[in-house]
């Protein structure tokens, strides 16, 4: 069955971040747990794929799902930064991101 195949790249990728989304849309804050039971899906669709490329496309692809979903997890950084530190709402972003990419470093390794 080649419905769910991600012999592309990009559709490695996609499929991740896709993935990433669902398991942050899984969260309490919205309320959509249900889809906690297919959210990884697509992600072991994609490293499936990607056994034949080699452990450096898997590990892209476990740092696209885990930055993806650390993003979700850590949203509120940027608010903090700039309404309580008093910086620009850019460098709340930035910082977000290191946060959301340490995170995703776990996944990946």
């Amino acid at each position: 069955m080649n419905l769910f195949r991600a012999s592309s790249v990009s559709a490695q990728y996609g499929y991740a971040t896709l993935s990433g989304i669902l398991t942050v849309l899984s969260f309490p804050k919205t309320d959509l747990w249900p889809l906690a039971w297919v959210a990884m899906i697509p992600a072991l669709v994609a490293l499936h794929d990607a056994v034949t490329s080699g452990l450096r496309r898997i590990a892209a692809i476990g740092l696209v799902f885990g930055f993806v979903t650390g993003a979700g997890k850590v949203y509120w950084i940027t608010e903090t930064v700039a309404s309580y530190g008093g910086l620009p709402w850019i460098l709340g972003f930035v910082c977000t991101a290191i946060v959301a990419l340490l995170l995703g470093s776990y996944i990946c390794l």
